[in-house]
């Protein structure tokens, strides 16, 4: 059944689907022009203790895929990327903060050629 979860640099409310103990979820950002520091996908520390994220970013004909796997101990968030995959360098770099009741997954681009990034992630209750 559909569910909702909070995200993204458009500042919308994601559509997701809930089994079990995990969300699955997605969207697609706005196009981002900057290289100052994006929110791209937050999820409650109080609900969800871990989630795994693929990433695609693409700028122009650049392309750049991530796997992600996220989580906290209700003090500290901790981040692993692998899986990197791209055609003409890294486009940029993932990092997260657990601000309480949310962790946040952050992006960092290496420029400010406009860009969009498609996330899903499928998050793991508690």
């Amino acid at each position: 059944f559909p569910s909702h979860d909070k995200a993204a640099t458009s500042g919308t409310v994601v559509q997701g689907f809930f089994f079990n103990n995990t969300l699955l979820s997605s969207f697609t950002s706005l196009g981002i022009s900057t290289t100052a520091t994006q929110s791209l996908d937050s999820f409650s520390t109080s609900t969800y203790r871990s989630a795994r994220y693929f990433v695609q970013i693409v700028q122009g004909n650049n392309i750049q895929v991530s796997e992600l796997s996220v989580f906290h101990d209700d003090t500290t968030s901790y981040i692993s990327e692998y899986g990197i995959s791209y055609n003409n360098g890294q486009l940029g770099s993932f990092d997260t903060q657990l601000v309480s009741p949310n962790v946040t997954l952050l992006w960092n681009a290496n420029s400010s050629t406009a860009h969009i990034i498609k996330v899903s992630r499928m998050a793991i209750t508690r």
